[in-house]
Parts: structure tokens; sequence; C-alpha cells
């Protein structure tokens, strides 16, 4: 599912969260809300009537009887903690949506942040730098 904001909504959020995007002059300076709205996950867009709007995927997982709804990244925040809570180890996980599909994978850090034997159960569960996204929802 896709979010979409108008642009005056994208305004007072990024004003509400604390960005400055108006110039010297007190005019909203556009360049401004593109850039920071880009900076929260949202792509920006000209719509049919050529207002701009923003937009970015939003999914929901349901591991009964928890669930999230919310963008890649916090879907795979947490996906971390249930993956936690299941396999007693604390992951690094990645995640991307570039083609409008999650996708979550191991974070390369977890080389250098866990042991031999964690990296081992790790490959051994199916949670790999590939997408896991499968195996890692069967396992939590």
């Amino acid at each position: 599912m896709k979010e979409i904001i108008k642009e005056n909504e994208m305004e007072k959020m990024l004003i509400a969260r604390g960005f400055q995007i108006s110039d010297s002059e007190g005019c909203i300076d556009s360049t401004l809300v593109v850039d920071y709205a880009g900076s929260l996950g949202f792509e920006s867009s000209l719509n049919s009537e050529g207002i701009l709007e923003f937009s970015k995927n939003i999914y929901t997982v349901v591991k009964s009887p928890n669930f999230i709804k919310g963008d890649h990244i916090t879907v795979r925040e947490w996906i971390e903690e249930q993956l936690e809570n299941e396999i007693g180890i604390s992951v690094a996980l990645e995640s991307r949506d570039d083609d409008g599909e999650l996708e979550v994978f191991l974070h390369s850090e977890n080389e250098d942040d866990l042991s031999i034997e964690e990296m081992s159960k790790l490959e051994h569960l199916g949670i790999t730098q590939d997408n896991s996204l499968e195996r890692i929802l069967a396992l939590i």
C-alpha cells in the first residue's frame, strides 16, 4: 500500500518535526520540502493536476498475536526485535523496497559483531545477506 501526502500536508508534518523549510524571507522552499521528505523515506512526484505529492510504501506484517504496520524501516526494526526474542541473538538486519517489494536481509556488520557460532546459526536458519524475509517470518 502506498501512503500519499499532498505538499501542504508534508509541509505541516515537516514543520511539526522541527524542520526549517522557509527561506530567509519566510516563504516555503519547495526544494527543502522535497529534500527533507526524502530523508524521511518519501518519494516526490507531480500528480496528474501538477500538484506535488509525496509517497512511500507501507507494509503490514501479521504474526498473531503481534503485528506491525509501517514503512520498510519500521517493519525491519520490529522484525529485528521479534527475531531476537525467538532465537536469542541480537541481529542487525537491513531492508529495502526499491521495487515496491519488501526485502529484509542480514546486515554485513554482523560479521564484526557476532561470534562464529552465532553467524553459523543464522546461516543454518537461512538468514543471510540475500533476501531472507520469508525465512525470518517463518521463524518469528
